[in-house]
């Protein structure tokens, strides 16, 4: 199912024969991806084009609509507990209550989809975060990069050894860990394991990516960014519990479905307020 996802995703812009991502130069054309139609439970069938505004409300209307079957599926006890309240929470405005990335990480992702911008431009924000920098090595010297020419030492040469792509890639990885929470009891725990799954989805779908003549690159952010949403919902547990100042009490199951059927449209109005292309 994730291959035929990921075919889906770039068969029109992808180039059978480039295995691995482009080096940079100062007016790199930026990629293209596919188009992918989405549809909303009162839509059925009938595709939803992807500019940003439509695409955006179509997935308000994918929350608001599994949360209200949640909500009639609660015990009136539930309904005027935690779970309710936290239905309520997450029915509210939805992107403006989405956390924004730091400046510089902001700058950046403006700078690598404006295709007048030079590798230098882009970099300039990366010398403004030591965290990006860090990040933007340690991804350049991975073993995914390991070409014997020794280890990347500058942000210029990190940049050119893994393309505009892994740029991107870098800074979605940074904007995506600057949610991880802490909600409080056993949900710490479960945040723990949303990051780890993430991370480590993302290099499989890299190779994936590569071995399936995909840009990997995109691959890696896209298996990234599959579960942002539950960071979503877990961020704003946090928001409540820092108001109410107590843990909400939630039962596994109703959390599970929770996180099931709102997930997805989450992770996608998140990753529209970040400026990502619509189509990704």
């Amino acid at each position: 199912m994730a291959f035929d996802l990921l075919s889906k995703l770039f068969s029109k812009s992808a180039s059978p024969n480039k295995a691995s991502a482009p080096a940079i130069e100062p007016r790199l054309p930026r990629p293209s991806v596919a188009a992918v139609p989405v549809s909303t439970p009162s839509s059925g069938d009938r595709p939803i084009e992807s500019d940003q505004a439509g695409l955006a409300q179509a997935l308000e209307s994918e929350v608001r609509a599994a949360l209200a079957t949640l909500e009639q599926s609660l015990p009136p006890a539930e309904r005027q507990g935690d779970p309710g309240a936290l239905i309520r929470e997450l029915g509210g405005e939805m992107t403006g209550s989405i956390r924004r990335p730091p400046l510089a990480a902001q700058q950046a992702l403006v700078a690598c989809r404006d295709p007048n911008t030079s590798l230098g431009k882009i970099l300039e924000s990366f010398h403004q975060d030591p965290a990006l920098t860090q990040s933007l090595l340690k991804h350049a010297n991975s073993p995914f990069y390991a070409t014997g020419g020794g280890s990347a030492t500058s942000l210029h040469e990190a940049a050119q050894r893994i393309g505009l792509s892994g740029l991107h890639g870098v800074l979605m990885a940074a904007v995506v860990e600057g949610l991880l929470c802490r909600p409080g009891g056993e949900f710490d725990e479960v945040v723990q394991q949303v990051w780890t799954h993430m991370v480590r989805t993302a290099p499989v779908a890299r190779r994936i990516g590569r071995a399936a003549g995909l840009p990997p690159e995109a691959c890696h952010t896209l298996g990234l960014l599959h579960d942002l949403g539950k960071l979503i919902v877990f961020d704003r547990l946090t928001s409540m519990r820092t108001a109410t100042r107590h843990t909400l009490r939630l039962p596994r199951g109703f959390l599970r479905d929770l996180l099931a059927k709102t997930h997805g449209p989450l992770g996608g109005l998140a990753a529209l307020a970040w400026n990502l292309d619509p189509s990704a």
